[in-house]
């Protein structure tokens, strides 16, 4: 009895002494958010100076904690293993100081600097690490445990994936290695999650405390990358609290494995071939939804950042919000469960533990001697053994519970991954979907058709007034198609070999109108080429060219139609209106194309008598091509206005 309550005792004061632990990382968490939030409020250079001063606090904790391990070394292997990790908070804290140095004093506020290679080396010497720890369990690295830590890795790299297949900048050296660290920190999660899942009984493990870490450190990566290709990111950004943040958790778990291997007299490598499991498949059970939910959420709320559901028609969202969000929600929910079931799981196999090791003590020999509390002891392991089959069934069915729980997170996965592998297909792969315009008339001033050409009149730099009717019925993302339909000078260049073998043709497309008029502009023209416009949102028809937003659909399947107001004797376009049905079931896509196609029309360009010319609207190739430049410079010069793009 005596030697019970000291047992208990023992184990109340590291309980204790745990709790207290864990108190003072999160308050140690919580000083550095807020020194940080408010040095925010007194501008860049007191923030740089706050998070500067947090990272190499936290690195220099971390690499005095990890450097403190080596003297713990019970023999050449411990040392080895003890002087890769001591080694890797180094470089990290070696890399702080000379940021600090070189951006602080120096005050050189230059990327890449002279610290990413010590940063890259201690990410290469953490992987050593890894590889070395994970040696003695190698056997236990299953297909299954491989697949899970890679679909991690995956899904948390996929939004800078997208990020660098959406920029054409990928020549700059600090958008490619802020690509690399990316890269490297999502290879450094395999070997994390593996040691997560196998080692799970090994004292004071270290994989989780590590794996957190450099999930935040990927997060980190990932928004500086975008920074990068956006030019948003400045000395004193907040995203760098990331990576202080993440020297404080590891600080953390430097300070438990100090803990353990002095409390351990066996050396590293014994204690983890002790702590194996013998039979991964059960311990990986609860732990392979939780793996495939993260990646499934991570992966899913990345995307609709980089492409939000507002670039679809209010048709498509009405029916895909739903469904993506309501799978996203059911998985958290059935993961919620899978965590209670573990528990649950848990729990009661130390229950079954304890009842067997009681059913094998054999009791002494005076009480064998005595029939009526022998009996008794019988009848207790008869009940035992009862309640033990009882047990074994409910945990057998919780089992299956689980199991039928992983594979609704499975299913419900795969719904997701097919709602975003549409989308996708749709947003990166543009199919050439035909879309129908409708017709192009030119009316006099007694509003009577007629045959001939028009263009606009307008003097030398003037402004063209352009009015978007009824703009209340999209939303503010959907105007902005409209406008920069109109608006945008970007670029796209396109090649295209004339015959098997010979080198490519460069083609120049144009997002927009205005990009291409002033390329048109570049000619010489009998009449000026209007290439300024002003753009305003207005219920009243005010303006010389009006685009009016309707709800309505026509029944030929007419998209839009164009009418210009125009003087036939001069060939003078007084006014034109721009009618875009159904506007409200258009995407992004379908919207900027009938945008630019139609406002060809307003702008003067006919319609064309082939099937495949400028009469047509092709999603795919729906910009504004050299055809239309020429078009346009043609209908502007006297000698030869009648000239149709084909």
């Amino acid at each position: 009895m005596e030697f019970d309550s000291k047992s208990v005792d023992v184990n109340s004061k590291q309980f204790v002494k745990g709790l207290r632990d864990k108190w003072v990382l999160v308050l140690c968490l919580a000083a550095i958010s807020t020194i940080v939030f408010v040095s925010y409020f007194y501008g860049p250079q007191i923030t740089s100076h706050a998070l500067t001063t947090t990272s190499i606090v936290a690195s220099g904790f971390f690499a005095a904690l990890t450097l403190n391990l080596i003297p713990k070394s019970k023999n050449k292997q411990d040392l080895a293993i003890t002087s890769l990790f001591g080694c890797f908070g180094a470089l990290w804290f070696l890399s702080e100081l000379i940021r600090a140095y070189t951006e602080e004093i120096l005050q050189i506020k230059r990327y890449p600097s002279w610290s990413d290679p010590f940063w890259l080396a201690g990410e290469i010497v953490l992987f050593v690490y890894l590889i070395i720890v994970l040696k003695p369990a190698r056997e236990f690295i299953s297909k299954k445990i491989l697949v899970l830590s890679s679909l991690l890795s995956t899904s948390l790299l996929t939004p800078s994936i997208i990020a660098i297949f959406q920029t054409g900048d990928v020549v700059n050296l600090g958008v490619l290695l802020s690509f690399l660290y990316t890269i490297i920190d999502s290879i450094l999660l395999v070997p994390l999650v593996m040691g997560v899942v196998i080692y799970q009984k090994l004292e004071k493990n270290y994989f989780w405390i590590l794996t957190a870490a450099i999930i935040l450190n990927v997060a980190t990566d990932t928004v500086f990358l975008f920074s990068q290709i956006t030019n948003f990111y400045y000395a004193g950004h907040p995203l760098r609290l990331g990576y202080g943040v993440a020297y404080a958790i590891m600080a953390y778990g430097a300070h438990k494995q100090n803990q353990a291997m002095k409390k351990n007299p066996l050396p590293i490598i014994e204690q983890i071939r002790l702590t194996i499991p013998k039979d991964e498949s059960a311990k990986s059970l609860f732990v392979a939804p939780l793996i495939i939910a993260t990646a499934v959420t991570i992966f899913s709320l990345s995307i609709l950042q980089i492409y939000p559901l507002e670039r679809l028609s209010a048709r498509e969202i009405t029916i895909i919000s739903p469904i993506l969000y309501g799978s996203i929600i059911t998985v958290l929910i059935l993961c919620a469960g899978i965590v209670i079931i573990g528990k649950k799981s848990t729990t009661l196999k130390s229950k079954m533990r304890m009842l067997q090791s009681a059913q094998m003590v054999q009791p002494p020999e005076e009480i064998m001697k005595e029939p009526r509390k022998y009996k008794e002891i019988e009848l207790e392991k008869i009940l035992t053994s009862e309640t033990l089959v009882l047990m074994q069934k409910k945990l057998d069915n919780i089992e299956k519970t689980g199991k039928n729980t992983t594979y609704a997170v499975l299913l419900v996965s795969l719904v997701v991954a097919g709602i975003f592998s549409f989308y996708m297909y749709g947003e990166l792969f543009q199919p050439s979907a035909a879309l129908t315009p409708g017709r192009f008339i030119i009316e006099n001033l007694r509003g009577q058709p007629i045959n001939t050409w028009a263009a606009w009149y307008v003097p030398k730099e003037s402004v063209l007034h352009v009015s978007i009717v009824n703009s209340n019925l999209l939303p503010k993302e959907k105007i902005n198609v409209i406008k920069n339909a109109i608006l945008s000078e970007e670029t796209i260049e396109t090649s295209k070999s004339a015959l098997v073998g010979t080198s490519a043709i460069k083609h120049f497309n144009y997002a927009g109108w205005k990009g291409a008029l002033k390329k048109t502009s570049e000619n010489e023209t009998s009449w000026y080429i209007p290439k300024d416009f002003e753009i305003e949102e207005s219920d009243k028809p005010v303006g010389k060219i009006l685009i009016i937003l309707s709800k309505s659909s026509q029944e030929s399947g007419a998209l839009a139609i164009t009418r210009s107001i125009a003087d036939e004797n001069n060939h003078q376009i007084l006014k034109s209106f721009v009618t875009i049905y159904d506007v409200e079931n258009l995407n992004d896509k379908e919207l900027s194309s009938i945008i630019r196609h139609e406002f060809g029309h307003a702008l003067g360009l006919p319609e064309s008598t082939k099937e495949d010319a400028y009469h047509k609207i092709e999603q795919a190739t729906s910009y504004i091509s050299e055809c239309e430049i020429e078009g346009i410079s043609s209908l502007y010069d006297e000698q030869n206005p009648a000239s149709v793009c084909e």
